[in-house]
């Protein structure tokens, strides 16, 4: 007879039964948000940016033109103090924050997805050493996917490995996410989310 090991004591994988988030809670999913910022065209914007998480992107977007304008260089500190220029803009910071209703691992980052496998494989190899590749032939994983809230499971080192990927800085274009700013926006959508599976692939699965 032969035997399975299931990586986890329910479905998805990638909990260690609750123990991840109790032992490793910098390694939970990680999501996605948004913040925007009001201005008034003419008018000097100052405000104190969200500092709970990484700040992907911010950005200037012109409501009627779909104009986007990097905003990193005016950023002071913990404020943003940027001269509004005519027109009908809006400031949208992005930022990877932490999800706190998560228990699950972050799939999309290989170290965090190595903790889960020190709670979870490396237990049940080193118990049952002499048994692996005789008794135990497979390993089983249950419904892998993109967790956080509303699927937006997000990493800090996105940017980085787009730009590895790409050849380019993604920071400006986080807008495509959520709107239409142009002819180009599905080619960058699409890329995003390429990118994003890149990370699944080499992070938990990896």
């Amino acid at each position: 007879m032969t035997a399975v090991f299931c990586d986890d004591c329910d479905f998805p994988s990638g909990w260690a039964g609750g123990e991840l988030c109790e032992k490793y809670p910098e390694y939970t999913a990680k999501h996605l948000k948004r913040y925007e910022y009001s201005c008034t065209e003419g008018n000097r914007t100052k405000y104190r940016l969200k500092t709970a998480g990484k700040t992907m992107s911010l950005v200037a977007f012109e409501e009627d033109t779909n104009d986007i304008l990097d905003l990193r260089s005016f950023v002071n500190g913990e404020y943003l103090e940027w001269d509004t220029p005519e027109g009908n803009w809006t400031v949208q910071q992005y930022c990877c924050e932490r999800d706190d209703e998560e228990k699950y691992v972050n799939y999309l980052n290989y170290d965090a997805s190595m903790a889960y496998v020190s709670l979870t494989y490396k237990r049940f190899a080193e118990h049952f050493e002499e048994h692996i590749g005789k008794t135990v032939k497979t390993t089983f994983y249950n419904d892998i996917q993109f967790r956080a809230q509303n699927r937006r499971m997000w990493d800090e080192s996105f940017n980085e490995h787009f730009e590895k990927k790409y050849g380019y800085d993604p920071a400006p274009y986080y807008p495509v996410l959520y709107a239409d700013i142009a002819q180009h926006t599905e080619h960058y959508r699409a890329a995003f989310f390429s990118c994003r599976t890149d990370m699944l692939l080499n992070g938990f699965f990896k």
